[in-house]
């Protein structure tokens, strides 16, 4: 099935937060972004969520629904990669968009918001979001991502529950603001 066929099943894909489309000539960066933190992190399991392995396209997915966040946001985009070295130093210290906000894709636009013990001590703004049209390294249509909702991490996390040990919590979308196109984020954060 190709992109196309999706998009076209988008509008059987009701919307938890706000759609935010990316045209191809912004997903160049995400692209750009997604091969170098999979070639600085070749060989290495994601700790918290890929045990068996690294899916090629996971980084791809981040990049993509962290470009979508700060679109929807109208706030910088960090586009953070770096070698490996840095990376371990770096990851926990620098937010994926703007000053604060920490972003998170789930595969499931049902699944719960992971928080994890760094989000909590610098308070992130955390966003919860889901790809809803696919994507890859060969995609030049227009890409959505569902900007679920979103939260700050030290009041989610009185609201969630211990995930998969390392200090993880997780939290159902019932305790996120429901985001809403052109909406005021730093108001209710």
């Amino acid at each position: 099935m190709s992109t196309k066929d999706f998009m076209d099943a988008e509008s059987l894909v009701e919307p938890r937060g706000a759609f935010i489309t990316l045209h191809p000539y912004e997903l160049t960066l995400a692209k750009l972004v997604a091969q170098r933190r999979t070639k600085a992190n070749e060989g290495v399991a994601n700790a918290y969520v890929d045990i068996d392995g690294k899916d090629p396209l996971y980084d791809l997915y981040g990049a993509v629904c962290e470009q979508a966040v700060a679109k929807a946001f109208n706030e910088y985009w960090n586009a953070g990669c770096w070698d490996r070295p840095d990376h371990l130093v770096n990851k926990d210290e620098i937010p994926d968009v703007g000053a604060d906000v920490e972003v998170r894709s789930v595969d499931n636009p049902w699944y719960k918001l992971i928080i994890r013990p760094n989000d909590v001590r610098h308070n992130r703004l955390m966003v919860l979001t889901y790809l809803v049209t696919p994507v890859t390294f060969d995609t030049y249509e227009p890409v959505t991502v569902d900007v679920i909702g979103f939260g700050r991490a030290k009041r989610l996390q009185a609201h969630g529950y211990p995930f998969m040990g390392k200090g993880m919590i997780s939290v159902e979308q019932k305790h996120l603001v429901k985001y809403k196109k052109g909406m005021n984020v730093r108001s209710f954060a």
